[in-house]
């Protein structure tokens, strides 16, 4: 089975002064490597996404990999998170948390079918 593309599957936008940031609702494709992306823009210095949360059923534990820059009176979290979708996830959403309230976000979340759910990565020592 072929990897596929980064489907986009919900964005969102939003200037709302707040620390959860949910998208829409979708469903994604059963045993799916969730990639649910985001950027979000603070006064606060030293803002970081503290958690990100879904309510599909039987989705893994999420990864959070981000950088924050901080700039005159603006910082911008920017946060790529990944994790597995259960094999039923059924619709529901992801929620992204910062530890500071944000006003200016975008986020959302695709999906990547295709991988190897059993033995993802495979070594050869040459």
């Amino acid at each position: 089975m072929a990897l596929s593309v980064l489907t986009n599957k919900v964005a969102t936008t939003s200037t709302s002064n707040t620390t959860t940031h949910t998208t829409g609702s979708f469903t994604p494709t059963a045993n799916a490597l969730l990639v649910a992306t985001g950027a979000f823009g603070t006064s606060i210095t030293g803002t970081v996404v503290s958690s990100v949360t879904d309510t599909f059923t039987g989705t893994g534990s999420w990864m959070i990999y981000q950088i924050t820059e901080s700039g005159g009176s603006r910082t911008v979290v920017t946060c790529i998170a990944v994790a597995k979708a259960g094999a039923s996830p059924g619709s529901g959403t992801v929620t992204f948390t910062t530890d500071n309230n944000c006003g200016r976000n975008a986020f959302g979340c695709g999906e990547v079918t295709g991988y190897d759910t059993t033995t993802p990565v495979a070594q050869n020592k040459t």
